[in-house]
């Protein structure tokens, strides 16, 4: 009998190769390739719920596909967007904001309040005017020489239909059918230059 591989596009796969503490090695080397951070901060990378708190019974409740926490407490949140939404733009401003503003609780001071960095892995064009795979965006001055205004909020987007070609040999798919999923993001790894992406 056949086996049936799932593609890592599908919410439960992904959500078993990068959202389990069990395969945090995994996610620990996506984010390494993709992420200027210190090294130091990936020795303690926790999965959280992904359940965003709701103050008040009206308020709407809100699930993201994965977040993390480094040994910092910076927070990661990993987005994965297959079909093109067109407030989906709102949607990554609303949990970044929400995932900033749920650090404070009673009596904790604003200096407590760590960086959010948002990653959304899109199967779609997201950002048409945009000519690179891989964007980031922080507050920055539009003026010269553009200086941040705080580095507590970061989004970086990744358009998987803007990815370089792959080999023939490869097929089509950015993350192939493989049995193991460490194969998978070994691939994607090796694929892509995220050496000139590491910056974001």
């Amino acid at each position: 009998m056949k086996e049936k591989i799932f593609s890592p596009l599908y919410d439960f796969v992904f959500a078993q190769i990068f959202g389990t503490q069990e395969n945090i090695d995994i996610t620990r080397a996506f984010l390494t390739a993709l992420l200027d951070i210190p090294a130091d901060d990936y020795e303690k990378l926790t999965v959280e719920s992904p359940t965003l708190e709701r103050f008040f019974q009206e308020d709407k409740k809100s699930i993201v596909d994965l977040k993390l926490s480094t040994k910092s407490g910076r927070i990661i949140h990993i987005e994965l967007q297959v079909r093109k939404e067109g407030d989906f733009t709102r949607r990554i401003l609303y949990y970044v904001s929400r995932l900033v503003g749920d650090q404070i609780k009673r009596g904790k001071k604003y200096k407590e309040l760590r960086q959010v960095i948002s990653i959304v892995i899109c199967n779609h064009v997201l950002l048409d005017r945009e000519v690179s795979y891989i964007n980031a965006y922080e507050l920055l001055n539009k003026k010269e020489p553009h200086r941040a205004f705080t580095n507590l909020l970061k989004v970086i987007i990744l358009e998987l239909p803007k990815l370089p070609e792959l080999p023939e040999t490869e097929g089509d798919n950015l993350w192939p059918a493989r049995s193991a999923p460490a194969k998978a993001v070994t691939h994607y790894s090796n694929t892509v230059d995220l050496d000139s992406a590491r910056a974001c």
